[in-house]
């Protein structure tokens, strides 16, 4: 009985990752749909990451667009698992997106969604791959159990 719901809950976790990758794929891929205006960086930058377990840099980006006369406010460069990245690769980044530049936002025609790159991420790919694997296993764990 123990087994089933170890092995049960393993492949619950699995589906999630997966579902969640899936979800970030398909919203990046929507992006290419979307319409696009005139957006101004309020903040840019990069963080050093240097944890035990978590090492490289990743991205920040602030941006201000207006629709319809609504002023937003995004932080999202495209949807997916955030890149860490070497520091050449991340200054070369951001240097796409100073201070003050104007830029192309892309936004959700009906929500306040929005991204600067259309596309997502392909770290997110890493995502469809962890939630397969541990969804696997959890099958494989309740077939060995069920032999028994």
């Amino acid at each position: 009985m123990n087994e089933l719901l170890v092995g049960s809950s393993i492949i619950a976790a699995g589906v999630g990752v997966l579902l969640w990758g899936l979800i970030f794929i398909l919203r990046g891929m929507a992006t290419h749909n979307w319409p696009s205006t005139t957006g101004q960086i309020l903040e840019s930058g990069f963080r050093d990451y240097n944890e035990p377990d978590n090492y490289g840099y990743t991205y920040h980006v602030k941006y201000q667009y207006s629709v319809q006369g609504v002023v937003h406010t995004g932080t999202r460069l495209r949807f997916g698992l955030g890149s860490y990245m070497n520091k050449e690769t991340a200054e070369r980044l951001i240097a796409r997106y100073p201070v003050g530049g104007e830029v192309t936002v892309f936004h959700h025609p009906h929500k306040a969604l929005s991204v600067l790159e259309k596309g997502f991420t392909s770290p997110t790919y890493f995502l469809l791959m962890v939630g397969g694997f541990v969804a696997l296993a959890g099958v494989w764990m309740l077939s060995t159990q069920a032999g028994h």
